[in-house]
């Protein structure tokens, strides 16, 4: 980790993000070095990936007529990412010249049931965690779903922000058939989803799921693992 260190002192942050994400899983990190990396990685992650730096792709230099919904979906992220990156709105018309910051997504994650984790991933770098709260049903359930929805004001999840998964994945690793349907939904309090009154939701704060639901696109695959 010392050269990626060196590396984020000396401005190489996507350099850093890809070479600190390849120990992201490593099991023979103590508890202190993951907890350093874990540090090292947000601040690579948080600025070559969510600030208005062009480090992972050029710029986009928008043309006449130009809508952001139509670039977000040729970069095949949602408009709503591009929007909070660049500090305009999802509908507000552009001007022509105007160089904006992209990311070649789709995004993708993984939930890890033993430590409450969900971790997010783009072109096989990493790209932020939110720490979540399962119910018991989930110690049954395991396997890659997809995004089917988002939701800003769900009426089942207290008009809170909620993303609904589903089947769809045709990889290697099929998911767990259940009867739930499966959220990942903001919570004020998110702890109260352990006890299971929702099953198959997953949750996570009210903030947090937000930003997901500007970060994942309809289609992302999501790895809930134990």
């Amino acid at each position: 980790m010392t050269a990626a260190r060196e590396q984020l002192n000396s401005g190489q942050f996507s350099t850093a993000l890809l070479a600190l994400t390849l120990w992201y899983e490593d099991p023979n990190l103590s508890t202190a070095d993951h907890n350093e990396l874990v540090t090292l990685l947000d601040q690579a992650a948080g600025t070559a990936i969510y600030s208005r730096q062009h480090l992972l792709e050029p710029a986009h230099v928008v043309t006449a007529g130009e809508k952001l919904a139509d670039i977000a979906a040729g970069y095949n992220v949602p408009p709503g990412l591009l929007a909070k990156i660049n500090g305009v709105g999802v509908g507000q018309p552009l001007t022509a010249g105007l160089e904006l910051k992209v990311v070649r997504g789709p995004f993708y994650g993984v939930i890890d049931t033993d430590q409450g984790i969900l971790t997010l991933w783009v072109a096989n770098r990493y790209a932020g965690r939110f720490p979540t709260t399962l119910g018991p049903e989930f110690e049954q359930i395991v396997g890659t779903f997809v995004v089917k929805n988002k939701v800003l004001a769900h009426p089942a999840h207290d008009d809170q922000p909620a993303i609904q998964l589903g089947m769809g994945y045709a990889g290697e690793a099929p998911p767990t058939p259940t009867a739930h349907q499966l959220f990942i939904a903001g919570m004020q309090n998110p702890a109260d989803a352990s006890r299971g009154e929702v099953p198959g939701r997953v949750g996570v704060s009210t903030r947090d799921a937000g930003d997901l639901i500007d970060i994942l696109s309809e289609g992302s695959q999501i790895t809930i693992r134990r």
